[in-house]
């Protein structure tokens, strides 16, 4: 595993945070950089209509850190959540403490990614490292990082996406079964790229 995440298994975590978020509903992992790149504009689509058309009691929690160059992506993710009437149900969090970060990890029920990374996603490995099942829009990285361990969806579609985050979500043995084998994934894959600087080569930062 990385360095980052080694750390972050030592230290406490939030307990306000777990305290806000470990209400019963559904909690919806994405992390990586809000930025334009990891189409949160697909993403944030997906979840509105599964939240409206499937689980009212779910929750989106988006967390990263955002560049200062792109401020003005980020307003338009702020101005989408609203646009869809989704201010209680999305969580938007940047540059957070690793205690912070380390509560979103054990709140999360399962990881939506909706990026298409050209390589390695560092994204997705820590969310399997945390046993956390995985749905990403397919690419040659998500497929290079997820292999079978994980839902890929060929279709981007808004609609296609919600229903397959439905059928996820509804399907305890599944999720459990794809975090058992996302965890074994993560685990080969940084044993195989014991040394930092191959790992920095092969994988998308994207915190």
């Amino acid at each position: 595993m990385t360095p980052r995440i080694r750390e972050m298994q030592t230290r406490p975590a939030n307990l306000s945070c777990l305290d806000r978020f470990l209400d019963g509903s559904l909690n919806v992992l994405a992390a990586g950089e809000i930025a334009p790149h990891k189409n949160h504009e697909r993403l944030l689509d997906a979840f509105a209509i599964y939240h409206c058309t499937y689980n009212r009691h779910s929750r989106l929690l988006i967390v990263g850190r955002h560049r200062r160059d792109c401020i003005m992506y980020l307003r338009a993710v702020r101005h989408r959540i609203r646009r869809w009437g989704l201010a209680e149900a999305v969580s938007l969090a940047s540059n957070v403490s690793d205690e912070v970060w380390k509560s979103y990890y054990l709140c999360a029920d399962l990881f939506f990614d909706t990026s298409r990374p050209a390589g390695i996603s560092l994204p997705l490995l820590e969310a399997m490292s945390w046993k956390i099942p995985v749905l990403a829009v397919d690419s040659p990285g998500v497929r290079a990082t997820v292999g079978a361990s994980g839902l890929v969806w060929e279709d981007s579609d808004p609609e296609s996406l919600a229903a397959c985050l439905h059928r996820l979500a509804c399907d305890e043995e599944l999720r459990c079964q794809l975090g058992q084998m996302g965890w074994q994934r993560a685990q080969g894959f940084f044993r195989r790229r014991k040394t930092h600087g191959r790992l920095l080569h092969s994988v998308e930062v994207a915190q």
